[in-house]
């Protein structure tokens, strides 16, 4: 009897465990593809000592990077074309103005759906897609 318990208690635990295994729906969804074309812009406010982990050009002024979807391969971001892409920052804050060059890395994140959709357009006039984090 004790093996009986003993089988069916380490069957019981391998079920379990291939489970676990399994993705579940949400981490295999399609995100499709996303193209964006960076650009450079400085940043407003040159006086402050908070950029200064952003890069200087040959003006010793300071410029970030900005990047905006030009296409989209699933409709539901369709509206997002067009449109910066924002990511977060520490303080529950967001930013549009990368501090490095980081195009490749920028798509990547956004086709495994590495983002959320701040869903606010008081504050950017569209529902805004923000990276999880800075790539």
């Amino acid at each position: 009897m004790k093996k009986l318990f003993m089988i069916l208690g380490t069957l019981a635990v391998l079920a379990v465990f291939a489970g676990c295994s399994n993705p579940s729906s949400d981490s295999s969804k399609d995100y499709g593809s996303f193209t964006v074309k960076e650009s450079i812009s400085l940043l407003p406010n040159q006086s402050t000592g908070e950029i200064s982990c952003f890069p200087k050009n040959e003006e010793n002024q300071y410029y970030g990077y900005i990047y905006t979807i030009t296409e989209v391969t699933k409709d539901d971001y369709k509206s997002n074309v067009n449109t910066d892409v924002f990511y977060t920052v520490p303080g529950n804050g967001v930013s549009n103005m990368f501090k490095t060059s980081c195009k490749d890395k920028v798509e990547k994140m956004l086709k495994e759906g590495n983002f959320t959709i701040i869903e606010s357009k008081s504050w950017a006039g569209y529902n805004a897609i923000c990276l999880n984090s800075h790539p």
